[in-house]
């Protein structure tokens, strides 16, 4: 979207599979320069999206820093018309520029006729039995999880973004590798965090550090990445 662009929402709050008169997203009132950033600054990364569905509907605009901006969707049949009905419409473009860093341009970050391409050659990975496979390899790792839980005390302290991490790297050995990672899952989740943090302090695409400054934040991420390899 341009910067500053009003966005307009094809479907009524009532009904949101009927589209009706394009009409201005409401937006929640920013500050000069940061627009509503200082919402996720005091809140965390999800509150707010959870504060501005219940004063605004399923449907709204934020204005970012740098004249930039988002639309949010919430509701399931406006998700959908932007993740399958309409998806021509939505290309992932430089939003996925950070995702790429770490991911290349796979499945996940790729679009058009590439994307199309690989998904053909993944299509086997998708077929029912092997979905059961996937299906009995996730119930077995959290019900691990869930077992090494419940010989913990039960007013210490969980962090559940890193019991979370690691729980998909187990998934994802098992189900893809038929490997037990959970052995690296704790140095695997860290270097993925602190790829991720990188990834999210880069900025507007139009405002980053080159990567091959070496930066502290540039350093690290690379380190990140460099440790991601050699386990993968």
């Amino acid at each position: 979207m341009q910067p500053g662009a009003p966005a307009t929402c094809p479907f009524s709050e009532d009904n949101a599979a009927s589209p009706v008169s394009a009409r201005p997203l409401p937006r929640p009132r920013g500050l000069p320069g940061i627009g509503v950033a200082h919402h996720f600054l005091r809140k965390g990364i999800l509150r707010p999206f959870v504060d501005f569905a219940r004063q605004l509907g399923p449907c709204y605009q934020l204005d970012l820093p740098f004249g930039q901006t988002a639309v949010v969707l919430s509701h399931p049949d406006a998700v959908a018309r932007v993740l399958v009905g309409n998806r021509e419409n939505y290309p992932k473009g430089s939003v996925y520029d950070g995702a790429r860093l770490l991911l290349g341009n796979g499945l996940v970050t790729s679009e058009g006729a590439f994307w199309a391409r690989q998904r053909q050659l993944s299509q086997p990975a998708f077929k029912q039995d092997r979905l059961v496979d996937y299906v009995q390899a996730m119930g077995e790792c959290t019900e691990g999880l869930l077992a090494r839980w419940r010989e913990r005390s039960a007013d210490a302290p969980l962090d559940m973004h890193r019991a979370m991490t690691h729980l998909t790297l187990d998934i994802v050995g098992r189900s893809l590798f038929g490997l037990d990672l959970r052995e690296q899952s704790r140095a695997a989740g860290s270097a993925f965090t602190h790829a991720l943090r990188g990834i999210g302090t880069r900025g507007p695409d139009r405002l980053q550090v080159p990567l091959w400054l070496p930066t502290p934040g540039n350093l690290r991420f690379r380190r990140a990445r460099r440790n991601l390899d050699r386990m993968v």
